[in-house]
């Protein structure tokens, strides 16, 4: 066989030229960095490390609450609370032997005994209005739900364990007691304990009092009864005030009592509910110890870092350090040609744009009733006439090609008040670090206080405080003296519905009590949210509005003024703190295609000019069919155009624009500088 076979040439296995000796791998090898290898042991200890700390945290916090109503500690809190229509909780509070420590205090603390049994208490008599509810409930330790015997649970009873429970209820206990000394019997205990399982079923001890044994039995209930962890005031330090001493020359108030929950800084600014914002001149340290028989005395320093370093009411925003303005965009969100607007046109639009959308149509022959259910039904649909000029009414809105994925900056045409609002860059970091820094306070929780407050405005506002009205001292966080956008999570749980920027609102976050005036949006996962203009009866939503920043999360209770009084409107919780949230505001313009040939139509009633029409003729088209289209040509000058569509158009169909408006939550009171509007004292 003759001729070349590639392919049964012999192909032997290259050199291996890479192949080094033993020795010279180990020379390499010295100068090649180590692999980081992962002690196994360290990590162990770590995690013990943390596991030790949180014991040991819970173990002092136990430790605390064991101290509380003994003569070493603080005395417990405990309020009484009317639930049926005769009982009298002030009557049940003088029945049960008190003695006061000191004479002269507004909420002195005492001791209530039976036989050799005593325990060291501060009770407090709370009715069914709102201003003692919100300022008892956030600082008692036991509720008593005081029932007369043979009565039922009264609606208002029923309202105030509501609202408790929205705050954050303590522990609580019911007691059955006879004012004429007759004996109860036991066969009425089940029937009270249907009348609050409903609203408390982990509630199992009802103790019935008609003579000296049942008030024993009360005493030794309330004496074991341990304090619920309330996770809103866990880290912030609290204080009853049980006495304060006006100072008006020197402009300075002296509170009394005993300090809870967490330590105290001297530097901390404090705040007192419906009064204001307030920094120590000095603190009276009793420590109640038996090797320290002197008074520790902390003085401010006025070189040391002051936690919030702006003190002002917490109505005000005039922050005197304000962060640099937000971008203000010269660029008008119109949809064509770009008209200059100076500021001064701006100023004058303002307070029809962003605080009050005030956007009634003229002339229209329709009924209040009957736009207002139509406003219900349809409430982003745009009712307007041939004497309305569309180009001047819809200036600042702008169309969108897409609600979802088209961008929008939210630094765009911001209103002048967004110059004065704070905006954290990391908010959750900022909050975890303003909650650690408080574990480093001077004065300890369970420590007896006399602290002097410097006032920067006349002291009477504490001379015009009610006689018996109940005031706590609350520590700030950093940061929260400053005003930025909160929004907060509502449900609306009243028949009438909740109209958007127009309903005043009560809110209490915690230990902040302000009136709002919010917007509110859908809840949902995108950079831009629906404007919502009303709430019906159990829908959610997000409600945006300004007020001081709150570090720790609470839980938020709205309340609504009515001819009848004030109502509880629902419950939520605080979702965000951003200002950059953006809600859009959609408005839709209707025509109807009177004439249609396959693709094209003609349509009518969407504009009453042709000048209009030019305007908003980039603006896309959608029918309620589900087809899209554009507007191609003007007919005549009544305002009717030819437009194309991608599919066939019916003329029984509808077509419409959307045109979109970011909306900002406006200035109300206890934001702008004026005076908080007075808390309504009943339901």
């Amino acid at each position: 066989m003759s001729g070349h076979r590639s392919h049964l040439k012999q192909k032997n296995k290259p050199h291996k030229s890479g192949h080094s000796a033993k020795q010279q791998y180990k020379v390499i090898s010295k100068n090649l960095p180590g692999a980081k290898v992962v002690d196994p042991k360290g990590q162990k200890d770590r995690r013990m490390q943390t596991n030790d700390a949180k014991r040991q945290a819970k173990i002092d916090q136990a430790a605390l609450i064991k101290t509380i109503g003994t003569k070493n500690g603080p005395p417990k809190i405990f309020g009484v609370l009317k639930c049926s229509e005769s009982a009298d909780p002030e009557y049940f509070i003088n029945q049960l032997h008190f003695e006061p420590e000191v004479e002269g205090f507004v909420y002195p603390s005492g001791t209530i005994s039976s036989g050799n049994f005593s325990h060291r208490v501060i009770p407090l008599a709370m009715n069914n209005s709102l201003e003692s509810l919100l300022d008892m409930g956030s600082v008692v330790d036991v509720v008593v739900l005081l029932f007369e015997s043979g009565e039922p649970l009264s609606n208002d009873g029923q309202n105030a364990i509501t609202i408790l429970k929205g705050l954050g209820l303590p522990t609580c206990m019911a007691v059955i007691f006879s004012s004429n000394g007759a004996e109860i019997k036991q066969s009425l205990i089940p029937e009270y304990r249907r009348y609050i399982q409903k609203d408390l079923p982990d509630l199992d001890r009802i103790i019935p009092v008609y003579n000296e044994a049942g008030i024993g039995q009360f005493i030794r209930f309330l004496s074991v009864a341990s304090p619920r962890n309330i996770s809103w005031k866990e880290n912030r330090p609290t204080m009853l005030i049980q006495n304060y001493i006006v100072n008006a020359p020197a402009k300075q108030v002296t509170i009394q009592g005993y300090l809870r929950n967490a330590p105290l800084s001297i530097n901390q600014i404090i705040t007192i509910p419906n009064v204001g914002d307030f920094q120590f001149h000095s603190v009276n340290d009793k420590i109640p110890a038996t090797n320290l028989r002197h008074e520790i005395i902390y003085e401010n320093d006025a070189e040391a870092d002051v936690i919030n370093d702006e003190i002002r009411p917490p109505q005000t925003i005039n922050v005197p350090d304000p962060v640099e303005p937000l971008h203000m965009s010269d660029a008008r969100p119109n949809l064509e040609e770009e008209e200059d607007m100076g500021e001064e046109d701006f100023q004058e639009n303002y307070q029809e744009d962003y605080p009050l959308e005030n956007e009634e149509d003229d002339n229209v022959d329709i009924t209040v009733w009957e736009r207002k259910e139509d406003e219900l039904e349809f409430p982003n649909e745009f009712e307007y006439d041939n004497t309305v000029n569309l180009r001047q009414r819809l200036i600042k809105y702008r169309s969108l090609k897409s609600f979802v994925r088209s961008p929008w900056n939210p630094n765009e045409n911001l209103p002048p008040q967004y110059s004065k609002i704070f905006e954290f860059p990391a908010f959750v970091r900022t909050s975890e670090t303003a909650i650690a820094e408080q574990a480093e306070g001077e004065i300890l929780p369970g420590t007896q206080v006399s602290a002097v407050l410097n006032t920067e405005e006349d002291t009477e506002i504490f001379q015009r405080i009610p006689v018996g009205r109940v005031m706590t001292m609350y520590g700030l966080f950093r940061h929260e003296t400053r005003f930025t956008v909160l929004n907060c999570t509502i449900n609306n749980t009243t028949e009438i519905p909740l109209e958007s920027k127009k309903d005043e609102l009560l809110m209490v976050c915690g230990f902040r009590h302000l009136w709002i005036r919010p917007i509110y949006s859908e809840d949902t996962r995108c950079d831009k949210h629906r404007y919502m203009k009303y709430i019906k009866k159990g829908d959610a939503a997000i409600a945006t509005f300004i007020a001081p920043a709150v570090m720790q999360t609470a839980p938020i209770l709205y309340f609504r003024n009515t001819p009848e009084g004030i109502e509880y409107t629902g419950n939520g919780s605080i979702k965000t703190v951003d200002p950059s949230r953006m809600v859009i505001r959609e408005r839709i313009l209707t025509g109807n295609p009177y004439r249609a040939n396959g693709k094209t139509a003609r349509v009518s009633m969407m504009f009453f000019n042709k000048e209009d029409v030019e305007w908003f003729r980039t603006v896309p088209l959608r029918t309620k069919n589900k087809q899209n289209g554009h507007i191609t040509a003007t007919v005549g000058t009544k305002g009717k155009f030819k437009a194309i569509f991608n599919e066939i158009v019916d003329q029984a169909d509808t077509v419409y624009m959307s045109l979109y408006k970011r909306v900002f939550p406006p200035l109300c009171d206890g934001s702008d500088g004026k005076p908080p509007a007075p808390c309504p004292a009943r339901f």
